[in-house]
C-alpha cells in the first residue's frame, strides 16, 4: 500500500512539473503582458477559424475572455493552468487573467488548450472577475499536432450568463471530467 501511495505522489509531482506556466517568472511585467497578448491573438485567430459565428458572438456579448493554457490528466486526477485577457465590450476595459483547475477524470491526456468565455451581461462579467470557483463537466476526444485540429469537446460551464467554448490546440486527451476552475485577476500584470 505504501508503494502505491509513493507512486501516486510521484505521478502528482510529475503532473505539476509538466503543467508549468508558459511564461517565465523572470520576465519584466511588460514583456509578460506582450507574451499574453501575443498568445491571446493566436488563440483568437484559431477560434475564428474553427467557429464561423465567432465574430458575432464576441461583438454581441457584454464581454469575453480568451485564455490559453495546458492541462495534464492521468488516471483519476488532472491539473491545469493558463493565462488570458478579459475584454469588456461596453467599457473597453481589458483585464489580465489567470486560471487554475483541478479535475476528476475517467481517462487521460496532456494538452494545450484555448478557452473562450462569452459573458452575456454585467452580472456575468462581475461574477467572472470575482475569482469565485466555477465548475464544469466535459467530455473530450482530442488529438492535435498544433497545426491541425482534431478534437471533439463538449463543455457545460457553471455560471449564469457564462458560456465556454473550448479547443485543444496541441496534444491529446480522451476523458470525461468534472472540473473545478478558479479564474482570477492577474495581480502582477494588472
Amino acid at each position: 500500500m505504501k508503494s502505491l501511495v509513493k507512486l501516486f505522489v510521484m505521478v502528482l509531482t510529475l503532473m505539476v512539473a509538466t503543467t508549468s506556466s508558459t511564461f517565465a517568472s523572470r520576465l519584466s511585467v511588460e514583456a509578460e503582458r506582450d507574451g499574453v497578448r501575443s498568445m491571446v491573438t493566436m488563440k483568437l485567430k484559431r477560434f475564428e477559424q474553427e467557429f464561423t459565428k465567432s465574430s458575432r458572438l464576441l461583438d454581441n456579448c457584454y464581454g469575453y475572455c480568451i485564455m490559453g493554457g495546458s492541462e495534464t490528466t492521468l488516471a483519476l486526477i488532472g491539473i491545469g493552468r493558463g493565462r488570458g485577457i478579459a475584454v469588456n465590450n461596453v467599457t473597453g476595459e481589458q483585464v489580465f487573467m489567470r486560471m487554475k483547475n483541478i479535475n476528476l477524470s475517467f481517462g487521460g491526456g496532456s494538452e494545450e488548450f484555448a478557452w473562450v468565455f462569452i459573458l452575456k451581461d454585467k452580472a456575468a462579467w462581475d461574477k467572472f472577475l470575482s475569482g469565485d470557483m466555477k465548475y464544469s463537466t466535459e467530455c473530450v476526444a482530442a488529438l492535435s499536432d498544433g497545426k491541425h485540429l482534431g478534437a471533439w469537446e463538449g463543455t457545460s460551464f457553471g455560471g449564469n450568463g457564462i458560456k465556454l467554448y473550448q479547443m485543444t490546440t496541441k496534444g491529446w486527451a480522451l476523458a470525461g471530467k468534472v472540473r473545478a476552475v478558479s479564474v482570477y485577476k492577474d495581480r502582477k500584470l494588472n
